[in-house]
């Protein structure tokens, strides 16, 4: 019984110094990888890419009043970047070829028709713009209504 009592007592000395040690080595880790703030070097911020600049279109400007029903949308982004056109409930999707530039027809309804363009970037940053396009058909009904009109019977001709 005393031996096991003397062993009990080693096996416990010896487990407490090990865990002593243990924190000892944690606590002198700790205080080499503290910063000295003489060292210390501030990072520098990573430059923000003002993308609002990655999207340009060249066609269609703005406030166009216009009697075809149909519009090339076009214009200039980043390489490769997704674009997508929404005009009302219509959509349509296209990348931009290698150079940044895309091209998409897109139909237009009778009245006020906005006209959505917006860009994804592969980090998924997003830039939009929008143009307003009217088509109206007065342009073609006059020209149609002055062909098709017969004329009354109450008009006169000059023939003299």
């Amino acid at each position: 019984m005393k031996k096991e009592a003397l062993i009990a007592i080693f096996i416990g000395v010896a487990l407490g110094l090990l865990i002593t040690f243990g924190a000892y080595q944690l606590k002198k880790t700790d205080q080499n990888n503290t910063i000295n703030p003489d060292l210390a070097t501030t990072a520098s911020p990573t430059p923000t890419i003002d993308i609002s600049k990655n999207l340009s279109l060249s066609n269609p400007l703005d406030n166009v009043i216009q009697s075809q029903r149909t519009i090339t949308v076009s214009g200039n982004t980043l390489a490769n970047n997704y674009v997508v056109v929404f005009v009302g409930n219509q959509e349509e999707i296209i990348t931009a070829d290698e150079t940044g530039n895309f091209s998409t027809e897109v139909d237009l309804e009778v009245g006020s028709n906005v006209i959505t363009v917006i860009t994804i970037n592969e980090d998924g940053n997003t830039v939009k713009l929008e143009k307003t396009i009217i088509v109206t058909d007065k342009f073609d009904q006059e020209s149609e209504s002055a062909a098709t009109t017969p004329a009354s019977d109450s008009a006169q001709t000059n023939d003299q």
